[in-house]
């Protein structure tokens, strides 16, 4: 069931959603039931919604505000209608979007607190955006 959740992860497209590039799983030595998954996802340089909204990243003004909340929107409706239910964890928060150079809002953790909730496997894991920069996580994004 973990590999199917990674799976689908890796196949979710859509304008709204920050896509995952890329993703491998590394076993313990000691233990293959416990590893730690290795995401890549798209890089968005502009930042979190929260950032631009409160201060510390690129000021949005209304109308740029409006484009990126009509974004997450759009999001949260794939999220509900377009795929199978209960993908989205419904704990959506403007630290959770990134902005895509257009200002057009992409939810970034739409299943990673489901796959770290549902497996006790998952230790954590890293995360590399397209322009090469790594951080880890363990259950967030990379930002």
């Amino acid at each position: 069931m973990f590999t199917q959740h990674i799976e689908m992860i890796s196949r979710l497209r859509h304008n709204h959603l920050v896509s995952c590039i890329g993703h491998c799983f590394e076993c313990c030595p000691d233990d293959s039931t416990v590893g730690i998954v290795y995401f890549v996802f798209e890089s968005l340089p502009n930042g979190t919604l929260r950032s631009s909204i409160c201060g510390g990243g690129v000021r949005l003004n209304w109308a740029q505000r409006i484009t990126a909340g009509i974004g997450v929107a759009k999001g949260i409706q794939f999220l509900h209608t377009g795929i199978m239910p209960g993908v989205f964890s419904n704990h959506l928060k403007i630290t959770d979007v990134l902005l895509d150079p257009n200002f057009h809002g992409k939810i970034c953790t739409y299943n990673l607190p489901l796959l770290a909730h549902k497996n006790a496997g998952l230790m954590g894991g890293a995360a590399v955006s397209s322009n090469g920069l790594k951080s880890n996580i363990g259950g967030r994004y990379i930002s």
